[in-house]
């Protein structure tokens, strides 16, 4: 099973107020469905279905934008999950998107470029 990322926790509240994956995006929506998936398993073990969920995805350069609807009907939908086990939906997760777009300079480095925030419905 795939681990998240990262956790966030409101301090005053002492819970998890978001959770997050970061994956590289190269245009294949396969290689971002899985992170989505781990998200709502984050999202269920926590126990937080008032959680905002985060896939900040990186791209060298602009590249096709993913299915960001077909992506969040995964999180109210449900999905398959490991062993053939039902995940059930959340259709009140909110699920944001942010793309981080990298360079590479001349040393071979990448670089920040820019952060954009994608589908907005």
């Amino acid at each position: 099973m795939a681990a998240t990322n990262s956790v966030w926790f409101d301090r005053e509240k002492r819970r998890v107020a978001l959770v997050a994956e970061f994956e590289r995006y190269s245009g294949k929506q396969k290689n971002l469905s899985p992170k989505v998936e781990t998200l709502c398993l984050a999202q269920q073990r926590w126990n937080r279905e008032d959680a905002t969920l985060l896939l900040a995805y990186w791209t060298n350069g602009l590249v096709t934008l993913p299915d960001h609807d077909g992506l969040r009907d995964i999180v109210r939908g449900g999905f398959q999950g490991p062993g053939g086990i039902r995940v059930p939906g959340n259709s009140r997760a909110r699920l944001i998107f942010f793309q981080f777009v990298v360079r590479s300079g001349q040393d071979g480095l990448l670089r920040l470029e820019n952060i954009f925030r994608r589908g907005e419905s």
